[in-house]
């Protein structure tokens, strides 16, 4: 699906993939505060960790309501410190 077909506004699930370097708590208020920055808020909040235990996959239920708001949150969660990917 191309970010053009997007219908907004969208409650859509984002994946950011972190080092182990963030309790959970840590981590829920980095991105709570990204997020309401970007003008949304985490909905649901879910933890993986990695078989080996390295990295963390957290998954934010959000809602979104344009594309700008897609690719900054987009950009902002890619700057935290041990992140890895966002999709």
């Amino acid at each position: 699906m191309k970010k053009e077909d997007i219908r907004f506004p969208v409650k859509t699930p984002l994946k950011v993939f972190v080092e182990s370097i963030y309790s959970e708590d840590e981590a829920r208020a980095l991105f709570d505060e990204i997020c309401q920055k970007s003008g949304t808020r985490i909905e649901d909040f879910d933890k993986r960790l990695s078989k080996n235990g390295s990295f963390v996959s957290y998954t934010l239920l959000v809602e979104l309501k344009s594309l700008e708001m897609l690719e900054s949150l987009f950009a902002d969660l890619g700057k935290v410190k041990g992140v890895k990917t966002v999709i």
